[in-house]
């Protein structure tokens, strides 16, 4: 059986057209959709995916954040199953019914669908309806599709295992569709259409640190290119300060957990759900540690915006794509 012929266990689809933004500006009573929170509650307490839409508005980011989290989730089911000796084929009746769901669920396939890329004026010039779709098969068998960008994630932590372009010719829409990410995986009964090319295609990640997340809380997952190295130069010391593009620096505690951050104060550790990062790219936390987080003005991403902005309450999230985080010296 190839890869597209296992029937479908759940489509996530991360998309700029639904809803409101992902991630409300500092200060707003705006909505945040926290779809990290939504997917890990969802995946670890029923052992299964389940078909789920969430917008990631106009940061390309989110999507990169959205197909890794699917990936690191799909690895802790893996893991899982292996350290309880389960067959996953097997699909024994006789199993705890919490374990066949689990192996019901790593039977299916898990697809992904990211799409964030408006039409330019080169692209209508050339009469190219927007950019081309890629479909990229993960470490843990996920599909994603998605346009290049959305697989810098992957790439970086060396999870893509094979990488198509689906031509906008193949059939799998009609010509000047408008809403392609509405049904791009239509092409699984079709694999033959596809053009493998190689991973080297996929944009690197410019910025040495870049902002990948924010949550209900405020608190902010720090992607980094080599996070071994990354918390090596946590334990070196004890104060944190990162500058934020050529704005201001943030200071935080350099700590193991949240419970380590003096109350009041930022800190900044190592993600505790991180597997498989070794040589590769990981997250890092940026939290503030307060008593009633629901709410607080003063979270660490208010404390990274009022770093480039005067007016935090009026930043756009795209603006996160081009700003550059580093470690500056204490």
């Amino acid at each position: 059986m190839n890869t597209f012929e296992r029937a479908r266990e759940a489509t996530i689809q991360f998309n700029d057209v639904f809803g409101v933004l992902p991630v409300a500006a500092a200060g707003s009573t705006e909505p945040l959709v926290d779809f990290d929170a939504e997917l890990t509650a969802q995946v670890r307490n029923t052992g299964s995916f389940r078909d789920a839409q969430y917008p990631i508005g106009t940061w390309p980011a989110l999507g990169d954040y959205g197909v890794v989290l699917l990936e690191q989730l799909r690895q802790e089911q893996q893991l899982k199953a292996a350290g309880l000796g389960l067959d996953v084929e097997a699909l024994d009746s006789q199993l705890h019914p919490d374990y066949l769901a689990l192996c019901q669920s790593l039977s299916g396939a898990l697809i992904a669908i990211v799409n964030k890329a408006p039409r330019t004026n080169g692209q209508s010039h050339n009469g190219r309806n927007g950019e081309e779709f890629y479909v990229g098969i993960t470490q843990a068998g996920n599909e994603v599709y998605g346009q290049l960008p959305h697989f810098r994630g992957l790439k970086a932590r060396g999870w893509l295992s094979q990488l198509s372009r689906i031509p906008n010719d193949a059939g799998v829409w009609q010509p000047g569709e408008q809403f392609r990410s509405s049904y791009v995986s239509a092409l699984r009964p079709t694999p033959e259409i596809l053009e493998q090319v190689d991973a080297s295609e996929v944009p690197k990640i410019e910025q040495d640190i870049r902002l990948a997340y924010v949550d209900t809380f405020g608190n902010v997952r720090l992607e980094v290119a080599n996070l071994d190295s990354a918390l090596d130069h946590l334990k070196r010391q004890e104060v944190i300060r990162l500058q934020v593009g050529d704005g201001g620096t943030v200071e935080a505690h350099a700590v193991e957990r949240l419970t380590d951050i003096p109350r009041g104060d930022l800190g900044i550790y190592g993600n505790p759900s991180e597997r498989n990062a070794a040589d590769g790219a990981g997250y890092l936390e940026l939290v503030r540690r307060v008593n009633e987080p629901n709410g607080h003005s003063q979270h660490a991403y208010h404390s990274l915006v009022s770093q480039v902005s005067r007016q935090p309450e009026g930043l756009a999230v795209s603006c996160w794509e081009g700003i550059n985080l580093t470690f500056v010296d204490s």
